[in-house]
């Protein structure tokens, strides 16, 4: 299999410094790495990114996601229930509690298969 590239420094300096200014740039990174399908590059970001930002729903669904992506389901069940918790009462129709929810099912499931 290929050897992963090397963290961009620009990702070094992001984990070094947590600061709520650098969020956007933090979820702008998770994206790419994401696209890149480099999932554990991708969960360290969204870790960041739910430190910088503990109220937003959106980083725990995608944190949680890409824990799925690396087999983690354990992990990712509290990052969708914590998402969940979130979101205003009466969101339940909306795209993030969709979102939401159908990530807290298929962690459960997969979580399920583990002996």
């Amino acid at each position: 299999p290929p050897v992963p590239p090397p963290p961009s420094p620009l990702y070094s300096q992001l984990r070094m410094s947590p600061d709520a200014d650098r969020a956007p740039l933090v979820d702008l990174l998770a994206d790419a790495l994401r696209q890149q399908h480099r999932w554990q590059e991708a969960s360290d970001a969204l870790e960041l990114a739910v430190r910088l930002r503990p109220a937003s729903a959106e980083a725990f669904i995608n944190h949680g996601a890409a824990l799925l992506q690396l087999e983690r389901p354990l992990e990712a069940l509290p990052a969708f229930r914590r998402a969940l918790a979130l979101l205003p009462a009466g969101s339940n129709e909306g795209v993030v509690a969709q979102r939401a929810r159908r990530g807290l099912q298929a962690a459960s499931r997969r979580a399920d298969k583990i002996p």
